[in-house]
């Protein structure tokens, strides 16, 4: 199963078998409480709930606050203020939560005296969290995907050119793209708590953000999703908070329709229970008409991208919306405050699934030129800039060719007889698994919107703009 270490802190005392906190480390089989409440929620996952759900829910003052907070905390104490935690002191658990904080502190001043450095590490929320608590943010498992049933988008620029976008002006891009703030789905940032459902969080926010630019705002349960997908093929164990894929969400979503989260809130637990009456208030529908239960939303399947092609990706973003990507997400990440984030190693371990938003170019100082991707997290507001994070990205052709192997898939997937190695490309990974629904233009739909389409031209600054897909 999934279980990162923080190999990017010095830590061989704390690493040792011999030393006390040793035995906390990836072990989720161990219940820790804090304030009487305990910290695992389910599996084998020790839970960051506490540190994640709790502040999600605090007012933006607050929230503000405690960002601002993750730079200036010089103390432990300070930090237990600053995030309200309720760690007793003289207890075992006090002393392996200051541990980490010291750990995390030492990495963030190293790592902020670098000069020249394009971003800045904080005492964040997740800094006193153990090993075990942070691997249960990833829950990405790479081979889990439905057998045949999608639509896999064809090699070079074929996915869009028979919609009119951009392939017909001979695939030019504009050089800074960002859905972040136009759509409902880019302005909430969802938080998953400490269950591992970032591929139902992240391929729920896609789904409303599709569903808006081709129909209207829709929510789709990101807690149907994960608890309702089947993963028959048991990578990396069998679903929900033990994680699964886009592809997987959305052919779920596909075949059994999807509620709001309004009819059915997230809340980072598994309710097998409720998916019967779920899914059959689209059943009555689909049969009555004859089509298939995404139909009644106006969705009528997905496509999962070429695998490590550049392309196709940027195209997508650009002309059609949001996508869910899987990387690698390191370490550097748990500490990620603002900035370009250029910690991606070639050879990597892909673990968690995300929102790409869209792409561009540093301005000022020591992030002047540099290109990224702009990523919309599943970690809540609180987290990096609030939400998102700036991975770096090489020039074009670079990045296209960036590549390197994940040495060690059964991490992230576990699957039954699953390749040993697998050649993963572009920063973390990026470009290896890109997955996107495919929704039915109407016209209530943002793309049926002159004035909308005028915006973005007007936001790329007349390059070529993104285009509607015509109508099906």
């Amino acid at each position: 199963g999934l279980c990162l270490a923080l190999a990017w802190l010095p830590t061989p005392a704390i690493r040792s078998p011999h030393h006390p906190l040793a035995r906390y480390r990836c072990r989720g089989a161990r219940r820790l409480s804090e304030g009487g409440m305990p910290l695992a929620a389910r599996g084998r996952f020790f839970s960051a709930a506490v540190a994640l759900v709790a502040h999600a829910s605090l007012p933006h003052s607050a929230a503000g606050f405690l960002r601002a907070g993750a730079g200036a905390a010089r103390s432990f104490q300070d930090y237990i203020r600053t995030h309200q935690r309720q760690y007793a002191p003289d207890t075992e658990e006090f002393e392996l939560r200051q541990a980490l904080f010291e750990r995390a502190r030492r990495f963030v001043e190293r790592h902020n005296s670098r000069s020249g450095r394009s971003w800045t590490a904080g005492l964040t929320q997740l800094a006193d969290r153990t090993d075990a608590e942070l691997a249960s943010l990833r829950g990405y498992r790479r081979e889990a995907r439905p057998g045949g049933s999608f639509r896999a988008a064809g090699g070079g620029l074929g996915l869009l050119a028979s919609r009119g976008g951009a392939a017909g002006r001979g695939g030019a891009l504009p050089e800074a793209f960002s859905w972040k703030g136009r759509l409902a789905a880019t302005k909430e940032v969802q938080n998953q708590g400490g269950c591992g459902s970032c591929w139902a969080v992240s391929s729920s926010t896609v789904l409303r953000a599709h569903a808006e630019l081709f129909q209207k705002d829709l929510s789709f349960s990101a807690d149907q999703i994960l608890s309702c997908t089947e993963n028959p093929r048991e990578c990396g164990g069998t679903g929900g908070c033990d994680g699964a894929t886009a592809e997987l969400a959305m052919n779920y979503v596909s075949q059994y329709g999807c509620v709001s989260s309004n009819d059915w809130e997230y809340d980072g637990l598994e309710s097998p229970d409720r998916c019967f009456a779920a899914e059959s208030q689209f059943q009555t529908t689909s049969a009555a008409v004859g089509a298939p239960p995404a139909m009644h939303f106006g969705m009528r399947g997905y496509s999962k991208l070429q695998e490590n092609a550049l392309m196709p990706i940027m195209l997508a973003v650009v002309q059609k919306g949001p996508v869910v990507v899987s990387l690698a997400a390191g370490a550097e990440w748990n500490l990620y405050l603002g900035g370009i984030m250029d910690a991606c190693p070639r050879d990597a371990v892909i673990d968690h699934a995300v929102v790409l938003v869209g792409f561009g170019v540093g301005q000022g100082g020591t992030e002047e030129g540099l290109k990224y991707w702009h990523i919309q997290n599943s970690w809540g507001p609180l987290w990096g800039e609030d939400g998102f994070v700036r991975l770096a990205r090489h020039s074009d052709p670079v990045e296209a060719g960036y590549c390197g192997t994940d040495n060690n898939p059964q991490v992230g997937s576990g699957c039954k007889g699953g390749p040993s190695q697998l050649e993963i490309c572009g920063t973390c990974g990026i470009l290896y698994d890109v997955v996107m629904p495919e929704f039915d233009l109407g016209p209530t739909g943002l793309w049926s919107s002159d004035a909308f389409v005028e915006s973005l031209r007007n936001a790329t600054h007349d390059a070529p703009a993104p285009l509607a897909p015509t109508p099906s």
